[in-house]
């Protein structure tokens, strides 16, 4: 099948958005502005169409270390404030380690691990000069002016306009490169470049902007790329690594156990590995907490399939597949989560997903008890099913795969996903 590399892109930016609004209560449009600006110098560059992509692409993500819980840890408790996050080098390094499985276009190395380094070598690892990626020093300095200035308010301020430009020639062999500081100075001769700042959205003027990019993927295909998503949920919260893994294992096996067809298998292995992907915009104060959480912590939670769509609905290939997370905490009698669906509205494979789901659920360590039996864990998966909550025809079958499942099976399935 055709697989948009731009609209992966605009999603991934999605997650760091959900991330920036979940540590700072605040959204902001800064991944997507430092791109648009970016993007915008590379052009005057001349760079060519595969560079011009993976500019944009690096200055979209380039705060993607930022769902690391240890960057978020080191926060300051009160931080209201992405200048704080920025302030911490180990998002640049986080941030390198977890774009690795993005299909750039072009070989990169360093360029989000030295995006905050300056001409003068006054940035976190002190490079200089030419040693500086060259993709990095744009980054950089859109970064810096998205940090220091309130860009999307600037189109009807003639006066800070100048003071923005006046800053970056200031800056120029101190902070910046003369090249890239001149490419930037000639586009903000042209107002439409201020005016785009103001945008609230930049999905539309990116995918129209940067070269489309398509490549023949099959899901076995897909599954390597969204390994970039899965590193970011897994980094979010101590509870998410694990689970995933051994929640994606089992659905292996249930779904061998049920025949299922090899791309049914494929997509459902997508499914496991990006049915949490939504708590990226969920406070890890909730994630984390050791007790019982309260209503309104609940509320929060129950926002997290949602989310999840939202994110990945637009990624070519992944339609169903992001109904299927969408519904994932649904219940057969319309007492689930977040739309009420009921019955026949919640297909098999929604069904399979959500009954794996709790049962990997209820054999993990949580911090308020220890895993259940697997017999423990039956028990209540039925008063679920007499509930009519879940599907009793799966459970019945979870129960006789997973009784006498093969541990060492399951761990080879873990190892080769």
């Amino acid at each position: 099948m055709k697989f948009n590399l731009n609209k992966f892109l605009i999603s991934m930016s999605h997650i760091i958005d959900a991330i920036e609004t979940d540590v700072f209560g605040t959204f902001s449009n800064h991944p997507s502005k430092v791109a648009y600006i970016s993007f915008m110098i590379g052009k005057k560059l001349n760079l060519d169409d595969k560079m011009l992509f993976d500019l944009t692409a690096l200055a979209l993500l380039h705060d993607i270390g930022v769902s690391s819980r240890k960057v978020i840890n080191i926060l300051p408790r009160e931080t209201d404030s992405i200048v704080d996050l920025e302030a911490k080098k180990e998002h640049c390094e986080y941030g390198e380690e977890n774009i690795k499985s993005f299909p750039f276009l072009l070989q990169h190395k360093n360029v989000i691990k030295y995006h905050h380094e300056a001409f003068n070598g006054s940035g976190f690892y002190g490079l200089k000069g030419e040693n500086i990626p060259f993709l990095s020093r744009i980054i950089a300095l859109a970064d810096n002016l998205d940090l220091k200035f309130d860009l999307k308010k600037v189109y009807y301020n003639r006066e800070q306009i100048q003071n923005i430009k006046d800053y970056v020639i200031d800056n120029i062999n101190v902070l910046f490169f003369e090249n890239i500081s001149r490419a930037f100075i000639e586009v903000t001769d042209d107002l439409i470049f201020w005016k785009n700042l103001s945008l609230d959205s930049y999905d539309e003027l990116l995918l129209k902007l940067t070269p489309p990019i398509n490549i023949d993927v099959t899901y076995r295909d897909i599954k390597k790329l969204i390994e970039v998503f899965s590193k970011i949920v897994d980094s979010k919260s101590k509870y998410t690594a694990n689970h995933t893994t051994e929640l994606t294992a089992k659905i292996v096996y249930i779904a061998k156990h049920f025949n299922l067809p090899n791309i049914d298998i494929e997509k459902l292995i997508i499914a496991s590995f990006l049915h949490d992907i939504g708590k990226v915009g969920i406070s890890n104060e909730i994630l984390d907490k050791e007790g019982k959480l309260t209503t309104e912590e609940f509320e929060q939670i129950k926002k997290h399939p949602e989310i999840g769509w939202k994110i990945l609905k637009d990624i070519d290939g992944l339609d169903e597949i992001s109904e299927w997370i969408y519904s994932h905490h649904e219940k057969l009698n319309g007492s689930g989560y977040p739309r009420g669906l009921s019955g026949d509205k919640i297909s098999f494979h929604t069904r399979l997903l959500t009954c794996v789901d709790i049962y990997q659920s209820l054999r993990e360590d949580r911090p308020y008890r220890k895993g259940l039996s697997h017999e423990e864990s039956i028990v209540i998966m039925n008063d679920m099913v007499r509930k009519n909550e879940i599907d009793g025809n799966i459970v019945f079958e979870i129960d006789k795969a997973f009784k006498e499942i093969n541990t060492e099976l399951v761990s080879e399935l873990k190892l080769i996903l």
